[in-house]
């Protein structure tokens, strides 16, 4: 049996997922996702338009089959959320109450990439998120 081929890079509106270096990817700026960040983003954009549940990102990206009853997804969206926002993504990510998750991909997210902007706001915030500033190198990938 064949097994499926996954492709290296995946366009998740205005971020570009690159399995490789397992990392986002928007204007030239690497997001620094951590290993269960970028699972996290890759399964929603996998998923995209539909919501993903909490129980479903816990079985697939955590390989959970129970909810340990922790706010483990709603950190990691968190997180996510806010290495977009340092590089001037706004409302990629929706929360649907009672349904999960959404990485909205169509027109919402094209409005996101034209409100980002040129200033030299990234390397500061990155850095604040990350404790490190610029894009970090491809032998420093794992989280």
């Amino acid at each position: 049996m064949e097994r499926p081929v996954l492709p290296r890079r995946f366009s998740a509106g205005p971020v570009m997922l690159d399995l490789f270096h397992r990392d986002g990817l928007v204007r030239d700026r690497w997001l620094q996702l951590h290993p269960r960040e970028f699972e996290v983003l890759w399964h929603l954009a996998e998923c995209a338009p539909e919501p993903v549940s909490q129980d479903r990102l816990l079985r697939d990206v955590w390989r959970l089959d129970f909810d340990p009853e922790t706010n483990r997804v709603a950190v990691a969206i968190c997180r996510i959320r806010a290495k977009m926002r340092a590089v001037g993504l706004r409302g990629l990510i929706a929360t649907i109450p009672e349904r999960g998750y959404l990485l909205r991909v169509g027109a919402e997210a094209l409005d996101s990439l034209s409100r980002l902007g040129d200033d030299g706001a990234f390397q500061s915030a990155a850095g604040e998120i990350n404790g490190v500033s610029g894009k970090r190198s491809d032998f420093d990938r794992s989280g």
